[in-house]
């Protein structure tokens, strides 16, 4: 459920990304131009603030219904253990750890994150 936080905050990245980018927006064609073409870290660093203040609490909150759903709800347990586990995780917001274990799961989508 983690990991579904941090795909929502990197698509907003990814959206301001691109909104902000100089060279996109003139059409560029020197990459040097390009904000967009900075290293991920960096882009995460610039915007993960707008772009956590901008994650659509609905679809949030749909995506983990469905993550929920697709866990079983028959097997209760699990599915509170996880919304127990993500409500202890939000209470550390905004400490940097959180932001910090946030911004690994981005740049590390492949690693298995609760």
């Amino acid at each position: 459920m983690k990991k579904t936080l941090a795909r929502h905050i990197a698509s907003g990245v990814d959206e301001l990304t691109k909104l902000r980018c100089y060279g996109c927006e003139k059409d560029h064609p020197s990459q040097r131009q390009h904000d967009c073409f900075l290293p991920e870290d960096i882009l995460i660093d610039m915007y993960f603030d707008e772009a956590l203040e901008k994650v659509n609490s609905t679809a949030l909150i749909r995506d983990w219904l469905t993550l929920l759903l697709e866990v079983n709800l028959t097997q209760s347990d699990v599915a509170l253990e996880q919304l127990n586990a993500v409500k202890s995780w939000l209470e550390e917001y905004p400490s940097e750890q959180w932001r910090n274990d946030v911004k690994r799961m981005i740049l590390a989508p492949w690693e298995d994150h609760l």
